[in-house]
C-alpha cells in the first residue's frame, strides 16, 4: 500500500467524483440511466456496421479461404489422390497406385471429419474399379505365368476379398476346359462340312482328315497351355503366390488345396484324352453315360483314316513329352498313358487289317508277266509284293507302335496283345492266300470249256511262255500254273523271310502262325493243283480210248503183239505236251490209270501199262503206285514165259525208238535200255 498510495487516492477521488455526477444524473434522470446508453451504444454500432460491413464480409471469406487453402496444402495428397489413382493406372503405373491406397487408408481411414470421409469413398470407388480391372486381366487368357504372378500380387496388397491366388488357379482349369471344347466344337463343324464337300469332290488318302488335324491342334494347344497351370498350382501350394495368410486351405467339403489341385489336373489330363478317344477311339468310351457321349462331341465317319494313326500317335508323344518335363505324378500320368497305350494296340491291329485287305486284292495288279529262274521257277510279281506290303508294315508298327518312350508301357507284356498280334499277323500272312484262292476260284468259274494246247515257245526276258498272241494273255492252264508256282514260291521262300523279320523286329513267337500260313498256302496249292489236273487230264484221258480203237482195233481179236500200242505213244507225247509246260512254271504230279485185259489182249495192256510205268517212274508216289498196281491187278499172268520175254523184248525196243521223249521224265538225265 506504501508504494501505491498515490494511486489510490486518486482512485477515491475518482470515484467521489463518479459519485457526485451519478446523484446529479439521478436527479436529473430518473433511476433508468442504462436505456439511454445503451441506445447510444447500438446506435454507434449500427453506424459503425453501417461503416465496416463490407470490410469485414471481406475479412471473413479471406479467412475462410486462407483456413482452405491452408487444409487443402496440408492434406493435398488425399484430395489429389482419386486422379493420381486414375492416372497412374492408365500408366500401368500399379504399384505406385497400390502405395498410395495404402498410405491414404492408414491416415484417413477412421476419419470423422466429412470432407476427408467424402473423398475417401471416391478413392475406395476408384480402388475397387481397379480390383476389378485386375481381376479381370486375370481372366485373360492365355498369359504368361509371371504375368498372372503379378496379378495376383497387386490383388493380394488390394486386399481383395476371397483368396485371387487360388481363383488364378482355379480359373486357368476353366479356361483350360474351355479351350479344348472350343477346339473340339470348331474341329467337328469343320469335319461335317468337309464332309458335305466331299460329296461332290474326291478326296485321296493325300489329304489329312479333319480329325487328325484337331488330334494335332489340341495336343499342341494343351502343350502351349497346361504347364502354366500347372506352375501356377504349384507355386500356390509352394506359398510362392502371394497368398494371404487368412486363406481357407480347405473347401467346403474338407479337401486340402493340394488334393483339389491334383483333382484339377486329373480332370483335364481326363478331358483331353477321352476329347482324343472319342475321334479315334470311341469304342473305348463304353463305360461313359450317354449325357458324358453326348458332351464330347459326335464325329463323322472319317475314311483313310489308318495310315494318319502312327502321325496321331507322335502327335500324342510329343505332348506326353513335354508332360515328363514338368515332373508330374504317375497317377496324374496315367490317363495320358493308357491312351497312348490303346492308342497303340489299335494303331498295330488296324495297320495289319489294312495291309491285309491290300494283300487280299493283290489278284486285281496281277500282270501274268513271268520271271523265270533255275531256282524258284517262273514267278510273277504278286509274291514280291506280298513281301514288301507285309515288310513294310512290320516296319512302320515296330517304328510307331512298339518302340517305347519313357514310362511307356511294352503293349506284348500282355498276353491279350500277343494273342491280338499273333492274330493280326496270320490274317496278314493268309491274306496272300486269299488273293490266290481268289484267282483260281476265278479260273474255276470261268466258263472255258475249250482247251488249249500250248507249246513252250521261246520268249524274250519277262515274258511269259505261255502269251496268247491274240489276247496277249495266259490261258487258263497256264495261269493256273503260274499261281501254283506263286504259291510254292511264296511258302519255300517268302514266307521263311517273312518269319525272320518278324524275329527281326522282336514281335512274339510266330511258329505257330507259321505253321497255320504254311498250311492255308497248301490248301490253295491242293486246290489248284486239283484244278489243274482237272483241266488237263481229263482230255488226255478222253482221248485213250478213241485212239485205242482207231483203225477198228478190237481186243477180243488174237492179235500177235509187235510193239507198244500207237495210243500210248500219242498219250505219251501228250503228256510230255503237258510236263513241258509243267517244267516251264512248275513241278506237278501227274495220274494215269488204265483197264484189264485177257490173252494177247492181256501182253498188249502189260506192255502198255509197263511203258507207261517205266516212262513216268521218276514220278512215282505212293498214290501212283497203287493206280498202276491197281491197273495190274485187272490183268492175269502170263500162262507162258515167252509172254514175259516178249513184253521185256517189246519195251526195250519202244525205250530205244523214244529215248529223247523219255529222256525229259528221268531226273538223272539217262534212260534205261
Amino acid at each position: 500500500m506504501k508504494s501505491n498510495v498515490s494511486s489510490v487516492m486518486s482512485c477515491l477521488e475518482a470515484l467521489d467524483t463518479m459519485k457526485s455526477t451519478l446523484e446529479k444524473d439521478v436527479q436529473a434522470l430518473g433511476n433508468d440511466l442504462a436505456v439511454p446508453a445503451e441506445q447510444a451504444i447500438q446506435k454507434a454500432k449500427e453506424e459503425a456496421f453501417g461503416l465496416f460491413e463490407e470490410m469485414l464480409t471481406r475479412k471473413e471469406k479471406a479467412d475462410s479461404t486462407r483456413n482452405a487453402l491452408s487444409v487443402l496444402q496440408r492434406f493435398r495428397f488425399l484430395f489429389n489422390l482419386p486422379a493420381n489413382i486414375e492416372k497412374n493406372i492408365r500408366k500401368g503405373d500399379y504399384e505406385m497406385v497400390i502405395n498410395d491406397y495404402a498410405r491414404a487408408k492408414s491416415l484417413f481411414h477412421d476419419t470423422e471429419v466429412a470432407v476427408f470421409k467424402r473423398v475417401y469413398q471416391e478413392v475406395e470407388q476408384r480402388i475397387e474399379q481397379f480390383r476389378e480391372m485386375l481381376l479381370e486381366k486375370l481372366k485373360n487368357q492365355p498369359s504368361t505365368v509371371e504375368e498372372q504372378k503379378r496379378l495376383v500380387k497387386f490383388l493380394v496388397n488390394l486386399e481383395t476379398p476371397n483368396d485371387p491366388a487360388w481363383q488364378c488357379v482355379c480359373h486357368n482349369k476353366g479356361w483350360l476346359l474351355s479351350v479344348l471344347n472350343e477346339t473340339k466344337d470348331k474341329h467337328i463343324a469343320l469335319a461335317a462340312s468337309t464332309e458335305n464337300r466331299e460329296n461332290f469332290n474326291s478326296f485321296t488318302q493325300l489329304d489329312m482328315p479333319q480329325v487328325v488335324k484337331f488330334i494335332v491342334d489340341i495336343t499342341e494347344k494343351f502343350s502351349d497351355h497346361f504347364p502354366n497351370m500347372w506352375k501356377l498350382g504349384q507355386a500356390y501350394l509352394g506359398g510362392q503366390l502371394h497368398i494371404r495368410e487368412n486363406s481357407e486351405s480347405n473347401d467346403k467339403q474338407g479337401l486340402p488345396k493340394n488334393i483339389q489341385f491334383k483333382n484339377m489336373v486329373i480332370e483335364v489330363m481326363k478331358k483331353l484324352c477321352c476329347l482324343i478317344r472319342m475321334g479315334i477311339l470311341p469304342d473305348s468310351l463304353h463305360s461313359l453315360s450317354v449325357q458324358q457321349l453326348q458332351a464330347l462331341g459326335t464325329w463323322p465317319k472319317a475314311e483313310h483314316l489308318t495310315p494318319w494313326l502312327p502321325y496321331c500317335l507322335r502327335s500324342i508323344r510329343n505332348c506326353f513329352s513335354g508332360l515328363l518335363k514338368l515332373e508330374l505324378p504317375e497317377d496324374m500320368l496315367n490317363p495320358v498313358q493308357l491312351l497312348i497305350f490303346d492308342l497303340k494296340v489299335h494303331a498295330m491291329k488296324t495297320l495289319f487289317s489294312q495291309a491285309s485287305q491290300d494283300i487280299q486284292n493283290l489278284d486285281e495288279r496281277e500282270t501274268w508277266v513271268v520271271e523265270i529262274d533255275d531256282i524258284n521257277g517262273g514267278t510273277t510279281q504278286l509274291p514280291l509284293l506280298f513281301e514288301n506290303r507285309v515288310v513294310e508294315t512290320l516296319q512302320l508298327v515296330r517304328e510307331t507302335v512298339l518302340q517305347c518312350g519313357p514310362k511307356e508301357t511294352d503293349i506284348f507284356l500282355q498276353i491279350n496283345v500277343q494273342a491280338a498280334v499273333k492274330q493280326s499277323s496270320l490274317s496278314l500272312l493268309q491274306a496272300f492266300a486269299t488273293a490266290l484262292d481268289k484267282m483260281a476260284q476265278a479260273l474255276k468259274n470261268k466258263d472255258n470249256k475249250q482247251l488249249k494246247h500250248l507249246s513252250p515257245r521261246m520268249a524274250p526276258v519277262n515274258h511269259s511262255m505261255f502269251m496268247d498272241e491274240e489276247t496277249d494273255k495266259p490261258s487258263d492252264e497256264a495261269k493256273c500254273l503260274i499261281i501254283l508256282s506263286n504259291c510254292s514260291y511264296t511258302v519255300k521262300s517268302v514266307i521263311p523271310r517273312l518269319q525272320d523279320s518278324l524275329n527281326k523286329y522282336g514281335y512274339p513267337d510266330m511258329q505257330l502262325v507259321i505253321k497255320s500260313s504254311v498250311t492255308r498256302f497248301h490248301e490253295v496249292s491242293s486246290k489248284l493243283f486239283d484244278l489243274y489236273v482237272e483241266r488237263k487230264c481229263d482230255p488226255v484221258v478222253g482221248a485213250i480210248e478213241p485212239r485205242m480203237y482207231a483203225g477198228s482195233f478190237n481186243w477180243e481179236l488174237d492179235y500177235k503183239p509187235t510193239g507198244v500200242s500207237l495210243y500210248i505213244k500219242q498219250t505219251i507225247m501228250d503228256m510230255i505236251e503237258i510236263h513241258s509246260e509243267v517244267f516251264a512254271i512248275s513241278h506237278l504230279l501227274l495220274y494215269e490209270c488204265t483197264d484189264n485185259y485177257e490173252g494177247n489182249s492181256n501182253i498188249q495192256a502189260t506192255l502198255n501199262i509197263r511203258a507207261l510205268e517205266d516212262a513216268m517212274s521218276a514220278y512215282k508216289t505212293s498214290q501212283t503206285s497203287k493206280h498202276f498196281m491197281a491197273c495190274r491187278g485187272k490183268l492175269k499172268p502170263f500162262p507162258n514165259p515167252k509172254d514175259a520175254e516178249l513184253v521185256n523184248e517189246l519195251l526195250r525196243t519202244f525205250k530205244n525208238q523214244i529215248w529223247l521223249q523219255l529222256l525229259c521224265f528221268k531226273e538223272e538225265g539217262f534212260v534205261t535200255v
